[in-house]
């Protein structure tokens, strides 16, 4: 909003949400914005461990409005420093990037323009189909949108086996 401040003349500020969200998801782990409390959950994936913030988590998903919604219980399994561990050792970060950069960074079905580890498109499909089963475990239902988006551009006589 500083830039719209700054004008004396009536200026409609631009929009700064997205990249706002996704500078502070990136620098989560860095801890480089000193202005901000450490994030305070920690996603434990079957390959790494991501840092969020549950606020922004419990903003734009049910289900992590629900999980921390529970002050009983999240109490009880917050560390010294206050940090919570979510075990889902069940899902990778391959699939969990494209969750988190809607969740946190507020990323929209742009983001599946170009998937360049995906080569052919039994491959997107799978990749695809990956990504909704998180989607829905989460309840996110416009992701699962986005996700059916792809896969329908996708879709041919070819694959239609795969899918059904």
């Amino acid at each position: 909003l500083t830039q719209a401040l700054e004008s004396l003349a009536k200026r409609i500020p631009v929009s700064s949400l997205i990249d706002d969200y996704s500078r502070l998801f990136s620098n989560a782990d860095k801890n480089t914005t000193k202005s901000l409390p450490p994030p305070d959950a920690i996603l434990q994936l079957a390959d790494q461990e991501i840092s969020c913030y549950s606020a922004i988590l419990r903003a734009r998903s049910p289900f992590f409005a629900t999980f921390f919604g529970d002050n009983v219980w999240t109490i009880k399994r917050r560390d010294e420093f206050g940090v919570v561990r979510i075990n889902m050792k069940h899902l990778k970060w391959r699939v969990m990037e494209y969750i988190l950069r809607f969740l946190c960074c507020g990323e929209e079905g742009a983001m599946f323009e170009t998937i360049d580890s995906l080569h052919t498109v039994d491959h997107v499909m799978e990749f695809m189909f990956e990504v909704m089963a998180a989607a829905s475990e989460l309840l996110l239902d416009r992701m699962i949108l986005h996700c059916s988006a792809v896969i329908l551009k996708h879709l041919n006589i070819n694959n239609i086996c795969f899918l059904l």
